[in-house]
């Protein structure tokens, strides 16, 4: 009671600290010179003493206003304060040792009094202020409530948390855990220093581990984050190396990044190698509103083309990507937004004529597998002939290079998006061999093939933040399925480095890294959301997890290569493939065959039209 109530005035009235830190001055002041001139004071004479003290205290006090001693925040106060409160203590014994020698020359004062008074002052105000910091931080602190924490790392970067953390009250440092066995029964100014299963003990007292060690690697990462998901307990870390040296603070805590669970480092494709390739072309991308459309004219943009045309069939998409793009756009690039639809050839030959487009990433699809199975014959239409429109029209532009965004469900589909990307790529090995038998080749065409992207549309990711976020359950198809993933980020730069590599006809493939299980992932996810797994060892958890069963044309994993085998590249991430194709003499007349059953809206036809240009897809007709 007695201490919220000192709470409560301090913290609304700096002046009362202000009026503490003066009193508990004049103290030390009166003590240290009684303790000086004790030999001098004598009964008779106290009102001269009183007198004389009262002028070496204003002489002080001077000095400290002055020299802006009162001008410090007392929570703040660290060992960088104390050396100019020395210095001013020094200021004001010289000062007093004048005074003293001209005005009151009787009191005598020589230089082991000037140590033994700059030593009393030094050490008593330095006390002072360490015990009033402690005071206003742990005891009259602002915050009302702090969380217990453990902080995983004992290190340099530990420390410093630690103590911006007892500046801001927020927090409660119960103790340290580090992996390093010669940190263990040490401390960390008091706080104990313990072994990682010790967590274990003492989970029922902790609400929250935060991680400071900034220099780990993703691997290292997701080793301790499955470690303190059997724990249960919700991780917070500090930023790593690049944002500290940005500028970022140290206390500036944030849940995991769902990448670091992926276990892999992300590839950073040279920038020096890309930017002369696409410095003054025409870039054109496909489906530039979705998820790997948008992230590859981002990328681009820092690459110094001439022009970018970002072309989407959505309105609300377009606009908003060109919004994001023109405020961080070098004025020297040109952004052209063009709303159309891929399928529509002779808009593309118009576009790719009148711009002269050098480069084409073509990205749009559709790509919720259950969706498309659903509605095939939309599917088909979309992912196969704005394709060929795309082919077709780049080739009679003498385009450049034109890149297809393909999917790991192309392999050996088991859906009909699997099937109608399968035969997209085969429509570009098409492509790609009626260049081939050109004198002089104009249009280099290829496929980049990789698996789920980390927060993309399609991907479970975002649809388990949504079901966390209102408390579950979290739904999954299967307990043993299992997909590959990369980030946006790293998926953007490797097709972006993939078209350098580009000669013809080739499928490259995205080194994805280790498979991730779908029912790991999101226990993960919880976790990180600072809740807990509801099921039979833990009834009282936060989130449950139910399975559904596969979904139609759903599989356990996914596969990147047919038949043949890759080879590396100059890049250790992308390898590629040539995969045997279809002629264009026998696939062409078919899809035109194709074209006009879905056109016609004869399903049966169309699917059975698909199943035979691309035979690995089984279907029950």
């Amino acid at each position: 009671m007695i201490i919220n109530l000192l709470k409560s005035i301090i913290s609304k009235n700096p002046t009362i600290k202000l009026a503490i830190i003066l009193l508990i001055d004049f103290c030390i002041f009166v003590f240290s010179f009684t303790l000086i001139f004790s030999d001098h004071i004598n009964r008779q004479n106290y009102f001269e003493f009183l007198v004389f003290f009262l002028e070496l205290t204003l002489i002080s006090y001077l000095i400290y206003f002055f020299s802006g001693q009162y001008k410090s925040l007392i929570r703040y106060v660290g060992s960088k304060a104390f050396y100019p409160l020395a210095f001013r203590n020094f200021l004001i014994t010289i000062t007093l040792s004048i005074f003293i020698n001209l005005f009151h020359s009787k009191f005598e004062f020589d230089y082991k009094d000037f140590i033994f008074l700059w030593i009393s002052l030094t050490s008593l105000i330095i006390a002072s202020r360490i015990l009033l910091r402690d005071i206003f931080i742990q005891v009259l602190g602002l915050k009302t409530k702090s969380k217990s924490v453990a902080i995983y790392g004992a290190g340099a970067a530990g420390g410093q948390l630690y103590a911006s953390l007892r500046l801001s009250g927020a927090y409660e440092v119960k103790l340290f855990v580090d992996d390093n066995e010669k940190l263990w029964k040490r401390t960390v100014n008091g706080i104990p220093i313990k072994t990682p299963s010790y967590l274990k003990e003492i989970k029922n007292q902790i609400d929250l581990i935060l991680l400071a060690i900034p220099s780990l690697s993703n691997q290292r990462r997701l080793k301790i984050i499955n470690d303190l998901e059997k724990i249960g307990l919700p991780v917070l870390q500090i930023p790593n190396l690049d944002e500290i040296a940005d500028g970022r603070e140290i206390n500036s805590l944030k849940p995991i990044p769902l990448e670091d669970l992926l276990g892999r480092e992300s590839s950073q494709s040279t920038f020096n190698d890309m930017k002369p390739f696409f410095k003054n072309s025409v870039c054109f991308v496909s489906g530039a509103g979705g998820s790997i459309g948008s992230e590859l004219c981002r990328t681009l943009k820092s690459f110094n083309p001439s022009k970018i045309i970002i072309f989407e069939r959505s309105e609300p998409s377009l606009f908003a990507l060109e919004q994001e793009l023109i405020s961080a756009l070098d004025p020297k690039i040109s952004l052209i937004p063009i709303l159309g639809c891929a399928q529509d050839e002779d808009l593309l030959n118009s576009i790719f004529e009148s711009h002269k487009v050098d480069y084409v990433f073509h990205a749009a699809a559709y790509k919720h597998v259950p969706l498309v199975e659903l509605n095939p014959l939309q599917g088909i239409l979309n992912n196969v002939f704005s394709t060929e429109s795309i082919c077709k029209a780049a080739s009679n532009s003498n385009v450049k290079k034109v890149t297809l965004i393909s999917s790991d469900k192309a392999v050996r589909p088991t859906n009909i998006m699997g099937a109608s990307k399968r035969l997209a790529e085969l429509l570009v090995q098409a492509y790609s061999g009626l260049e081939n038998k050109k004198i002089i080749p104009n249009t280099i065409f290829s496929i980049v093939r990789f698996g789920n992207v980390l927060g993309s549309s399609g991907s479970v990711v975002p649809t388990f933040i949504k079901q966390i976020s209102k408390g579950g359950p979290v739904t999954i198809t299967h307990p043993e399925i299992i997909r590959y993933f990369m980030t946006i980020d790293e998926a953007s730069k490797l097709v972006i480095q993939a078209m350098i590599y580009a000669e013809g006809g080739e499928v490259f493939l995205l080194d994805m890294g280790e498979p991730v299980k779908i029912y790991d992932l999101a226990k993960a996810m919880i976790l990180l959301s600072g809740l807990t797994v509801k099921d039979e060892k833990n009834p009282k958890g936060d989130i449950e997890i139910i399975f559904t069963g596969l979904r139609l044309g759903e599989k356990l994993y996914e596969e990147l290569l047919i038949g043949s085998k890759a080879t590396l590249t100059e890049h250790p991430l992308i390898f590629k493939a040539r995969e045997k194709g279809i002629d264009a003499n026998i696939l062409l007349p078919k899809l035109a065959i194709l074209k006009s059953s879905i056109s016609s809206l004869d399903k049966s036809l169309s699917l059975k039209i698909l199943s035979e240009l691309v035979p690995e897809w089984k279907k029950n007709f």
